[in-house]
C-alpha cells in the first residue's frame, strides 16, 4: 500500500518555526486551485500541513506567504478528545520535502532596512 501525495500551491500565510519540542517543527497551510471545468474556475482548497527538523527549517527559511511551493509527503489522520470528551478528528500533510514551484521571491527593500540598497521600484 502506499501513501504519498503531491501538491503545488500558494503558502497561505508565513511560515514560523516552533522550537518548543525535541525537534522544530512547523505548521501551515497551502492553498491548492481546482481545475478549471469548461470556462469556469472550480475554486480552491485549503490542505493543513505539518513538517519537522530540516525540512521545516528549510520551509521557514526559503518561503513567505503567497509563494507557490511544492511540496511531497504523506497524508495523516489523529484523534483527539476535547474537554467534553467528545472525539474529533483531524487530517494533515506531513510534509517530507518541499521545493521552489514559482522561483525565489525578489526581497522587498524599504527605506528602512541597512542594506544600503535603495527602496525596491526605485533601483534601475
Amino acid at each position: 500500500m502506499l501513501n504519498v501525495i503531491s501538491l503545488n500551491g500558494r503558502m497561505v500565510d508565513n511560515p514560523r518555526l516552533n522550537e518548543n519540542g525535541k525537534k522544530p517543527s512547523v505548521q501551515f497551510a497551502l492553498a491548492v486551485d481546482r481545475p478549471w471545468i469548461g470556462s469556469k474556475k472550480s475554486g480552491c482548497d485549503f490542505f493543513k500541513c505539518v513538517a519537522f527538523g530540516r525540512t521545516a527549517q528549510f520551509i521557514c527559511s526559503n518561503f513567505v506567504k503567497g509563494q507557490l511551493v511544492a511540496i511531497s509527503g504523506s497524508l495523516r489522520n489523529t484523534s483527539y478528545a476535547i474537554a467534553s470528551g467528545e472525539k474529533r478528528y483531524k487530517t494533515e500533510i506531513h510534509v517530507d520535502n518541499a521545493d521552489f514551484a514559482g522561483g525565489k521571491p525578489v526581497p522587498q527593500y524599504t527605506d528602512t532596512d541597512d542594506s544600503g540598497l535603495p527602496p525596491y521600484g526605485e533601483r534601475s
